[in-house]
């Protein structure tokens, strides 16, 4: 019985923690206080494979090796895997390190660590992880595009149906905040996301797919032009380079017809 709550709370953690497409700077750290002592809880969730049997969104995990490095090939509900990589490993003191390799969710550059640590006389399960990225924005296609830096928080909503991302920033020199949720719809076969922020009091719908590879994810959007005040088509793409880096590019057509790049995120991983 403890053993099942035990469980039940680290499915309630990942479900806020675990991973999502981050906008800018992401650095997130999620905490959960289980009445347990670490020993117990560690036995119930440290198991690197282990997942497979708690996680609400993983069907079966296989444990792999390859030159000599530990990976998890995670099967999910309703289709699609998740390759990760175990970066570290520590038993006795209750912790371990992971970074995804191949996955065909919208992130890149993934990588965190679970713990578990006295509280008392129960236990604290903590999940870490952390990302940079640089942001390069146009909003005048006649003047030179400009930089911007914030943080965004990325989690899990509704049973780990959805990733919310909560961003907190600047733009154009102007205190900057935004919203946004993203699934994959088992029905269409796609991705979808809705965005809102401080910037106007219109939403973005965005719609896209990911390649065979899994590491380009192209989109598209309608978004409404508050100069012209008429809907404005809109690209979007990410592009995993290697498991340290990836970018998000968010096109546009400029009055001339050309294609502009709106938006060039790069993300290196924060080692």
């Amino acid at each position: 019985m403890q053993s099942k709550r035990i469980m039940l709370a680290a499915t309630a953690l990942f479900a806020v923690a675990a991973f999502g497409s981050s906008a800018m700077a992401l650095d997130v750290k999620k905490s959960l206080d289980v009445a347990a002592a670490p020993d117990a809880v560690w036995k119930a969730i440290g198991d690197f494979c282990g997942i497979g049997a708690w996680h609400p969104a993983v069907e079966k995990c296989e444990l792999q090796q390859k030159d000599g490095k530990t990976f998890r090939l995670l099967s999910l509900k309703g289709g699609g895997s998740i390759l990760e990589q175990q970066a570290a490993w520590d038993d006795a003191a209750h912790s371990y390190g992971y970074t995804i390799v191949e996955s065909p969710l919208p992130v890149a550059n993934y990588a965190s660590t679970l713990s578990v640590a006295a509280n008392g006389s129960g236990s604290t399960i903590t999940w870490v992880g952390t990302f940079d990225a640089k942001v390069r924005s146009t909003v005048d296609p006649s003047r030179s595009p400009e930089d911007s830096v914030g943080t965004s928080t990325n989690s899990w909503v509704l049973g780990g149906r959805y990733v919310e991302q909560e961003f907190d920033g600047e733009f154009m020199g102007e205190p900057y905040r935004g919203i946004g949720y993203t699934g994959y719809d088992n029905v269409q076969k796609k991705f979808v996301s809705v965005w809102m922020d401080t910037a106007g009091t219109g939403m973005m719908f965005l719609t896209s797919a990911a390649d065979k590879t899994g590491k380009t994810i192209s989109g598209s959007a309608r978004i409404w032009d508050p100069l012209t005040e008429k809907p404005l088509p809109v690209e979007s793409k990410i592009i995993v380079t290697d498991n340290d880096h990836h970018s998000f590019e968010l096109w546009a057509k400029a009055p001339n017809g050309k294609m502009i790049k709106l938006m060039d995120i790069q993300y290196t991983r924060k080692k």
